[in-house]
């Protein structure tokens, strides 16, 4: 076909637009780097949008967590505060309990003198007229002789008394070991820890009982001041003393024992061990019963 000019001219035939609705399930990614250099590829909708939901669900299962750990924490924490406000209450009820025994064992004792020993004397004197007689002049004979020897020794045997007293209740306490045949107490040694300010022991108990049962009790640890220092006596675990050996026996560290077995604690707020002289170990049996106890020199078991 030509044109007015005399051109030679195609024939144009129209061209078909494709509809692309409903065909695009995917979007091309281009990455282009710095020297020109072209990367594609397809992701489909279909996937992406699956990746955004797994992450918002992982993002809120995160969340969700975090709450309820924040949540859990809060209560273990108020959990803790009242365990450890309960713990107070118990000991200051504790240390109120010993006063109100103590109180209550003075006022025992300031109230029998009152009662008891007047009773006494109005009925010695009712009974004693007429038998006594004869023994009255035996008991003065062993009274008189009693107090001509301290006239005559007046200076002498009066301190003698006291010294060998005292020097035989310490040969007696240093002399004590084993008071049973069930358990023995060995390889003791105390050992400074927390900067000096705190002794820690350690001893071996074994159990020598001939029928080879098993035992259990309590032990306590008392270490004693040297003579002239000022530094109260200490025991682990805490008890009242009466003549320097525990009273509530089960207040003490438990044991139990078939064959043998080391028992280990510590004494807090010792601020110079040259100050104590010895470190006594007590076994008691549930029932209150002194199974064995045994005296050591501080200077020699103590470790560096």
């Amino acid at each position: 076909m030509e044109d007015p000019q005399g051109n030679m001219v195609q024939d144009r035939k129209p061209v078909k637009q494709h509809d692309n609705r409903g065909q695009s399930k995917s979007w091309t990614f281009l990455l282009v780097g710095e020297f020109g250099k072209i990367a594609s590829f397809r992701v489909s909708k279909v996937l992406l949008l699956s990746l955004v939901v797994t992450l918002i669900v992982f993002l809120g299962y995160t969340i969700l967590l975090t709450v309820q750990y924040d949540r859990l924490r809060g209560e273990n924490d108020a959990l803790r505060g009242s365990l450890h406000k309960t713990e107070d209450d118990l000991v200051s009820a504790n240390k109120a309990k010993d006063k109100a025994l103590v109180r209550l064992m003075l006022l025992a004792k300031e109230g029998k003198p009152g009662s008891k020993p007047a009773k006494e004397k109005k009925k010695k004197p009712q009974i004693a007229k007429k038998p006594k007689l004869v023994i009255s002049k035996k008991t003065e004979t062993p009274a008189a002789r009693k107090v001509d020897t301290s006239d005559t020794s007046s200076g002498k045997t009066g301190p003698a008394k006291e010294s060998t007293g005292t020097e035989s209740s310490e040969t007696n306490r240093l002399a004590e070991s084993a008071v049973s045949n069930t358990v023995l107490v060995q390889e003791f040694e105390i050992q400074t820890v927390n900067h000096g300010t705190s002794l820690r022991f350690k001893f071996k108990l074994e159990n020598i009982d001939p029928q080879a049962k098993k035992i259990t009790g309590y032990t306590f640890v008392v270490l004693e001041p040297a003579k002239g220092s000022k530094e109260p006596t200490r025991i682990s675990p805490w008890s009242p003393l009466k003549d320097g050996r525990p009273t509530k026996i089960r207040r003490g560290q438990y044991f139990g024992i078939a064959r043998f077995k080391y028992v280990r604690g510590t004494l807090p707020d010792i601020m110079d061990v040259s100050r104590f002289k010895n470190a006594t170990v007590y076994v008691y049996s549930p029932a209150g019963d002194l199974l064995a106890t045994k005296v050591y020199d501080v200077a020699i078991v103590l470790r560096s």
